[in-house]
C-alpha cells in the first residue's frame, strides 16, 4: 500500500513565519510540520510531517481509542496543538482561525443535526459572518442529495437514522466548498450501495482539488498516513 512521506524531526517547534497572510485560493498545499496532538500531559503521536498537494487523499489508520479523531479536531484547528506547526498555503491557523476552520473542515462520525429539515442544515452556515459573498449551491445540494438517496430540502431531521444524518453532514460539507475535508468514519454507518455513493462524491471533491484526510477502516487502495501512535500498543492490549 502506498504512504505519503512522513517524517519526524528533533525539532518539537517549528517558527512561524511572520506576518503570513491568508490566501485561501481553491486547490492550495495543505502542510505540517513537527505536529503534535496534546491534550494536557498526554501527546497522542509522535512529530508528525507531511506535504500534501491538492486532490491528495489519504487515509489515517489506528487501533480505536487512539486517538485519531482528536488529531483531526487538532488539525481543524478546533483544539490547541501540542507542538508544531501547520499551513495551508503558507498561512498557519492563527492568522486567521475563522478562515482556517472553514477551509480546513472537520466531519464528526456521529454528527448532530441542530436544525429542523434537511434544507435548513443545509443553508445554515450560509448565515454566518465567514461565509458572507458565498452562494448556497442550490442544484450542486439537490445533486448530492439525490446520489446519496436522501428526499429533499424539506425532510425533518427529528428522527434521522445514523446513517442519514451521516449522509446530510456530508452533503453539507460538500456545500461549503473547503481546501481540506477531514473525515471521521464518514461513511461507517451505511449501506454498500450508499457507502459507493458516498465515495463518489467524495473522488468528485477530489478531482476538483480538495484535499481529503480520513479515519477509515476501509483503506482500499488510498495512500495511508503513517501516524507514530505512542498509546496504541497499551490500547491494543488494555
Amino acid at each position: 500500500m502506498p504512504s505519503v512521506q512522513v517524517s519526524m524531526p528533533t525539532a518539537r517547534d517549528f517558527a512561524l513565519a511572520p506576518g503570513a497572510e491568508p490566501a485561501y485560493a481553491f486547490g492550495v498545499a495543505f502542510l505540517a510540520h513537527s505536529f503534535v496532538t496534546r491534550i494536557g500531559d498526554r501527546a497522542f503521536h509522535a512529530p508528525l510531517s507531511f506535504d500534501l498537494e491538492p486532490g491528495t487523499s489519504v487515509v489515517v489508520r489506528g487501533p480505536s481509542g487512539v486517538g485519531k479523531s482528536t488529531l483531526l479536531r487538532a488539525l481543524a484547528a478546533l483544539i490547541p496543538p501540542g507542538g508544531g506547526t501547520l499551513a495551508l498555503d503558507g498561512a498557519a491557523p492563527e492568522t486567521d482561525t475563522l478562515a482556517w476552520r472553514s477551509n480546513v473542515l472537520y466531519t464528526a462520525q456521529s454528527p448532530r443535526l441542530l436544525e429542523d429539515t434537511v434544507g435548513e442544515v443545509l443553508r445554515r452556515p450560509f448565515e454566518f459572518r465567514v461565509r458572507r459573498g458565498q452562494t448556497f449551491p442550490v442544484d450542486d445540494a439537490k445533486r448530492w442529495l439525490d446520489a446519496l438517496q436522501l428526499p429533499g430540502f424539506d425532510r425533518p431531521t427529528d428522527h434521522m437514522s445514523g446513517g442519514e444524518r451521516q449522509r446530510v453532514h456530508l452533503v453539507r460539507a460538500l456545500c461549503l466548498r473547503p481546501q481540506v475535508l477531514l473525515l471521521d468514519e464518514p461513511v461507517s454507518a451505511l449501506d454498500p450501495d450508499r457507502r459507493e455513493a458516498a465515495r463518489a462524491l467524495l473522488d468528485e471533491a477530489a478531482d476538483a482539488g480538495v484535499v481529503t484526510i480520513e479515519v477509515t477502516h476501509e483503506v482500499g487502495d488510498r495512500a495511508a498516513l503513517e501516524v507514530d501512535w505512542i498509546h496504541a500498543e497499551e490500547v491494543a492490549h488494555g
